[in-house]
């Protein structure tokens, strides 16, 4: 009966780390965004040039956003889930 339970817990384990542990999948050409993909949900990294509060070119490329897609969104087009991401701030 332990042996059991020892093998239905580390198979859960293993369920986990497969559905949930993220791979970087791409590099997009926007200014250097990253992808980070597991099998449940995407995580980008979105990077493009600085603005101030005026809308004006700061200078510089850095993360002006990041975003969490969960399944069954994180198999949409990296476009689609761009506009997502940026429909909130108007960007």
């Amino acid at each position: 009966m332990k042996k059991r339970r020892i093998v239905i817990i580390a198979a859960a384990v293993l369920l986990l780390l497969v559905l949930f542990v993220p791979y970087r999948t791409d590099i997009l050409e926007d200014g250097g965004s990253k992808v980070y993909s597991a099998v449940m949900y995407k995580y980008i990294q979105w990077k493009g040039v600085l603005t101030d509060e005026y809308g004006q070119p700061a200078g510089g490329i850095g993360t002006i956003r990041t975003s969490i897609h969960w399944f069954p969104d994180n198999r949409k087009p990296i476009d689609e889930l761009r506009k997502k991401a940026f429909a909130a701030s108007g960007q």
